[in-house]
């Protein structure tokens, strides 16, 4: 069987006669990760399934929340990488003195208010005004995340849809997890 009209696909392994096989593609974003700069600028990494894979591959960590810890440990396994692929795992990780600031990948929620309000909210237990601003992570692409309202099951929008295209707009959300019964609580 023959793929066609499949961009940046990667043989995987070569036959005997060296020819390659077993292809995958690389696109698709897994997930990106926001982290402020010395400067305080805010950076952002944009980790592809094919590099998420890759940091499994060779017991790195696919989400880097502590740089310090991670950097440690890519140093360490660094000798055991193929070095072709050194390189393109390096410039997957954020530099060590950066701080995490967040992560987003498909299909996690975010409230579109300020963390301090939406503490207030939890601790009265309004969830109608949090569900009024709680927002699923729909698409990812570099600087450019779309949000719809979680009750936005088409594409028609009866309710809302959010574009970020600037990353210093994500600090107006705060990131919150559910859990299968239902129950929220704000992302640590």
């Amino acid at each position: 069987m023959r793929c066609k009209a499949v961009k940046n696909a990667v043989a995987l392994h070569q036959n005997a006669k060296g020819k390659a096989i077993d292809f995958v593609q690389t696109q698709g974003n897994h997930h990106v990760a926001i982290y402020q700069d010395e400067q305080g600028k805010l950076q952002e990494i944009c980790l592809t399934f094919f590099d998420a894979m890759r940091r499994v591959k060779y017991g790195l960590p696919v989400f880097v929340s502590n740089t310090e810890y991670a950097m440690q440990k890519l140093l360490d396994t660094l000798p055991k990488i193929a070095s072709e692929e050194q390189e393109i795992i390096v410039n997957t990780f954020p530099k060590a003195n950066w701080q995490f600031v967040v992560s987003l990948s498909i299909n996690e929620m975010f409230v579109h208010l300020p963390k301090q309000e939406v503490e207030e909210l939890f601790a009265v237990q309004d969830y109608v005004k949090i569900s009024a601003y709680l927002y699923r992570v729909q698409t990812l692409a570099t600087k450019d995340y779309l949000l719809k309202h979680h009750l936005e099951t088409s594409n028609e929008n009866k309710f809302s849809k959010l574009s970020l295209k600037s990353l210093p707009r994500i600090q107006e959300f705060t990131k919150v997890k559910i859990n299968r019964l239902g129950q929220m609580k704000i992302w640590q």
